[in-house]
């Protein structure tokens, strides 16, 4: 419901695999919940304690890859395929 509702309104709608959103994030896609969680983090500039659950730090991970100086970064990294068959609109 969420993505046609957005599709409709005329916003992008970008996927992205955990194996992506992790390697934007962390810089390793086979990195663990504990490294996201750190670098997540260390990218909001938090204290261990503020640290959310582990599905609230997989949700900001996803926030984060998805803000536009780590999204341009990942995808730049991705094969032309793939940068022209993820997004639509």
């Amino acid at each position: 419901l969420a993505a046609l509702l957005a599709h409709g309104g005329g916003m992008d709608i970008v996927e992205m695999s955990a194996l992506q959103i992790k390697k934007a994030v962390t810089g390793a896609g086979r990195a663990d919940k504990r490294a996201v969680a750190e670098m997540v983090r260390r990218l909001l500039r938090m204290r261990a304690e503020d640290l959310p659950p582990p599905d609230a730090c997989d949700a900001l991970a996803c926030a984060l890859a998805l803000t536009p100086l780590m999204r341009d970064a990942q995808i730049s990294r991705l094969p032309a395929a793939a940068r022209r068959g993820r997004r639509r609109r």
